[in-house]
């Protein structure tokens, strides 16, 4: 899987779906559905009612999503819920942000936006065309121009600019990785 990882506070995780949209992506919150359809959101409207509650969305266009989702069940509390299935369908890239832990607890922790390199429609592997790539890129450029890139081992995160100036004004605190308080890296 390819991917970038970061720290966005929720007014910057709103802008980058923000833009997602202006570029003309759909976005489908992964949640538990109460049928085997799910919901498209379009604009910024539709983006408002579920960005609060959602921590992870599919990122999906008329130019690189060529097959539907493949829905699942389960009994979960004598109550039967459906779910999209990881990387059935598609192609699409995984955004992913703890948006609750900001709301509840003034901590952010890592989000990632992510690709894989093939998806599947049944068990026919599907490869994701260059709109795809673009699509990503492009998401990973605006990431990049909003943030601060901090190394920790191996690994890089990127962090937003308005989540720095959050931290070190102690509104918010950064979850830490691996024991170490991404706020001395910055």
């Amino acid at each position: 899987m390819s991917q970038i990882d970061f720290f966005v506070c929720n007014s910057e995780r709103r802008d980058l779906l923000s833009l997602c949209l202006g570029n003309g992506l759909t976005l489908i919150p992964d949640m538990h559905y109460q049928d085997n359809s799910y919901m498209s959101i379009k604009d910024f409207d539709g983006l408002e009612l579920y960005n609060d509650n959602s921590p992870k969305f599919y990122l999906t266009s008329q130019k690189f999503t060529f097959y539907p989702f493949k829905i699942d069940s389960v009994i979960n509390s004598g109550r039967l819920i459906y779910y999209i299935v990881q990387r059935q369908g598609g192609p699409y890239i995984d955004f992913f942000t703890p948006v609750l832990g900001e709301v509840n607890n003034n901590i952010i922790g890592p989000g990632f936006v992510g690709i894989f390199p093939f998806y599947y429609n049944g068990l026919q592997k599907i490869h994701p065309n260059q709109e795809f790539i673009k699509a990503y890129k492009e998401l990973v450029i605006a990431i990049k121009k909003i943030s601060v890139k901090v190394t920790l081992g191996r690994r890089t995160f990127w962090i937003g600019k308005e989540t720095v100036d959050l931290v070190k004004r102690g509104k918010v605190r950064l979850l830490p990785i691996s024991g170490v308080d991404i706020a001395t890296l910055i």
